[in-house]
């Protein structure tokens, strides 16, 4: 058995290969010779990884966030394993994999709207910390946040990394047993909030309209909290046309 293991810091690697020496697992550790050769736009890179096998320049993953780049190296790490266990998978198809790949509600941007659309089912504070980096690189200050989470979520330290990011908040309840009222997403705005208005909608739909209302042609509307709250959005864009 083999367990293809992302960049590690020396501490936590020698934890992890302990563990697969206990349990009879071969490891391979994805390159960290990957790095970005350039910026392909609204937040996707062309990078440059090279491993023992080959090198993959010029690809541009279709995933955003400066994150993807470990997460290609995975990627890429276990395509080759494959490859040399006998399955059929060339150069062209990891590429093409990278370049393709889709990953609903995270970092799912559409520009063709205006103002363009951005969804993300952050709900803990290591997937608020990429969405925060992403909106602070690329989404040039004129952003409304919708937010909506779940109530056993770490509410007040993810609204600490991603509020400050928003000129305009939208607080709403996703359709849930488990979600986190208004109110208790109210208690979560840091004191010094930079958020010029805080609003708190009953629903998604009243989210959407308020959210749209405050930002400007070229600002940004980003969903996020909870893939639930996605979910939700999705289903309303998919049935209420140019309405949202």
């Amino acid at each position: 058995m083999k367990a293809v293991v992302a960049p590690q810091e020396p501490e936590a690697a020698e934890v992890i290969l302990r563990r697969c020496r206990e349990c009879g697992v071969e490891p391979r550790f994805a390159t960290r010779d990957a790095e970005v050769e350039s910026m392909c736009g609204d937040g996707r890179l062309r990078v440059r990884l090279r491993t023992a096998r080959d090198v993959y320049a010029g690809v541009c993953l279709a995933l955003r966030g400066r994150h993807q780049l470990t997460n290609a190296a995975v990627a890429v790490a276990l395509a080759e394993s494959l490859a040399e266990d006998s399955f059929h998978i060339t150069r062209e198809h990891v590429v093409a994999g990278l370049e393709a790949a889709e990953h609903a509600g995270r970092l799912e941007l559409d520009a063709r709207r205006t103002p363009a659309l951005l969804l993300d089912g952050a709900h803990n504070p290591a997937g608020a910390r990429a969405l925060r980096a992403y909106l602070d690189e690329f989404a040039g200050g004129k952003v409304t946040l919708v937010f909506g989470a779940m109530r056993d979520k770490a509410l007040a330290e993810i609204g600490a990394i991603l509020f400050p990011a928003a000129e305009h908040l939208v607080l709403t309840e996703p359709r849930n047993p488990r979600a986190a009222s208004v109110a208790e997403l109210l208690r979560a705005v840091p004191a010094r909030s930079a958020s010029s208005t805080i609003a708190l909608a009953p629903s998604s739909r009243d989210a959407l309209t308020i959210a749209r209302a405050h930002t400007p042609p070229g600002g940004t509307v980003c969903v996020t909290g909870s893939l639930y709250l996605v979910g939700e959005v999705k289903g309303l864009l998919e049935t209420g046309g140019e309405n949202f």
